[in-house]
């Protein structure tokens, strides 16, 4: 029945019931933050013009921080949606900037091997350009003593048989 009743409602409003309540509730939020001079951007100290420039957002992060942070009204604030977009384009690059300097980087010309558990120079690695130094994870010795999951795959189904062995190398090669 209640079913019925939202499809009923989605075909009247020519959306999907659940985008309209939260515009609606979207739009009275508004309403009263202009009545009450409250349309001022946390981020910018510029007033919010319209519904659709409006961001609701917390002052202080509640990811990995404390879950009540997010029911927390002290930590809710309004701003434009740029405003917001930006904050969040800076907290991502000043994540990203404190990984990498976690990183195992070696001094210039070297990379860390990790199954030596060392830096090692450079010319010992290959490349891989997925990996976010462009070098294998493993220097070339140690990939040569322990062959990829690739090649251990390709002696599994092609057992000890030189020809079948051979036209598997061709096909994956391919």
């Amino acid at each position: 029945m209640a079913n019925q009743n939202q499809i009923r409602k989605s075909q009247s409003l020519g959306m999907n019931f659940s985008t309209a309540d939260y515009r609606l509730k979207k739009m009275i939020l508004f309403s009263l933050l202009e009545r009450h001079h409250e349309n001022i951007c946390y981020r910018c100290d510029l007033p919010i013009r319209s519904v659709d420039d409006l961001s609701v957002e917390h002052k202080e992060p509640w990811l990995d921080v404390d879950a009540s942070l997010f029911w927390d009204l002290d930590n809710i604030a309004f701003s434009h949606h740029k405003c917001n977009y930006a904050k969040t384009r800076t907290d991502t690059i000043a994540r990203k900037t404190e990984y990498e300097a976690r990183r195992n980087q070696g001094n210039g010309g070297t990379a860390w091997c990790r199954r030596h558990q060392r830096y090692l120079p450079v010319a010992d690695f290959a490349k891989n350009a997925s990996r976010w130094n462009g070098l294998q994870s493993e220097c070339q010795e140690c990939r040569a003593k322990n062959p990829s999951r690739q090649s251990k795959k390709l002696e599994r189904t092609t057992g000890n048989d030189p020809a079948t062995s051979a036209l598997a190398t061709l096909r994956s090669t391919n």
